[in-house]
């Protein structure tokens, strides 16, 4: 990750990206397979005259190239999700943009923060938001073994905090 003033390294496993084109942020260190939870905390600030997503990707392999392969789990601060695959270069929405009681929507301020997680299991995945459960999935629909990181939507001001993945029995 390098961009000057863009992107700043936040304790915790944690960055903070300002303002710029959509970004998919990966750790080379880090990445899951078999049945794990993945979890972060995703300020969004000053999302600007429209909400736009955020939130984590996990499944992620050869992220370098066109065959790339990952999941992503975003919220939004209008108060919904989306759930989408990527496989080389077509994507899959899984989950629409959707409304939930369980995403946060901006405040007067343009701030949100929401607290995500992935739980990974061996045949279910549960998509989290502030310990509720929004969607489930066969975990054989999804991108899960690889590695895990961050993504954004443009223009937007966001902190990702405690960005970690755990195994699970």
């Amino acid at each position: 990750m390098s961009a000057p003033g863009r992107i700043t390294p936040l304790p915790g496993n944690g960055v903070e990206v300002q303002a710029g084109p959509n970004a998919t942020l990966w750790r080379r260190d880090a990445g899951a397979t078999g049945s794990y939870r993945l979890s972060a905390r995703v300020t969004q600030r000053n999302t600007g005259p429209h909400a736009h997503g955020a939130g984590l990707v996990f499944g992620g392999r050869e992220v370098d190239g066109e065959n790339q392969t990952y999941t992503y789990f975003l919220v939004n601060g209008d108060g919904t999700f989306l759930v989408k695959t990527r496989d080389a270069t077509s994507t899959a929405i899984l989950v629409p943009w959707s409304e939930h009681v369980a995403v946060n929507r901006e405040n007067a301020d343009a701030t949100t923060s929401n607290d995500l997680a992935v739980e990974i299991g061996a045949t279910t995945t549960r998509f989290l938001v502030n310990d509720k459960e929004v969607h489930r999935a066969p975990t054989a629909t999804l991108k899960t073994d690889g590695l895990y990181g961050c993504r954004l939507v443009h223009d937007l001001h966001v902190k990702f905090e405690y960005v970690v993945a755990t195994a699970q029995p």
